[in-house]
């Protein structure tokens, strides 16, 4: 389960930034997947759980924000939605492809007391 490993970066983030800035406990964590990364937000909060009796985190609410695969094809610069398996450019066929997004792992926000 990597998604342990993912949640101790987090929280090992947060609570640098709740000592920079003082706050005593942090409401919402808001945190960006890209759909490349293959951490699922269920078992991001399963893992979170073992912070949950820190005052830190005794109420702290995760957000998700999951972003799809976007790709451009660097032989027609078409745009589009590859799956997880393909990439490839349906105008043209080629493999040749660069990614927009969807590889993101990233706190967007922390709002913290």
């Amino acid at each position: 389960m990597h998604e342990l490993s993912l949640m101790e970066s987090v929280v090992s983030i947060v609570e640098e930034t709740a000592r920079q800035h003082h706050f005593t406990s942090i409401k919402t964590i808001r945190i960006v997947l890209g759909e490349i990364t293959a951490a699922s937000p269920q078992a991001m909060e399963a893992a979170f759980e073992a912070w949950e009796d820190e005052p830190l985190f005794s109420n702290t609410k995760l957000e998700f924000e999951r972003l799809p695969i976007a790709a451009t094809c660097t032989a027609c610069n078409h745009q589009f939605h590859p799956d997880m398996y393909c990439f490839q450019c349906p105008i043209c066929g080629s493999t040749n492809v660069e990614m927009g997004q969807g590889q993101e792992f990233y706190i967007d926000y922390i709002e913290g007391a």
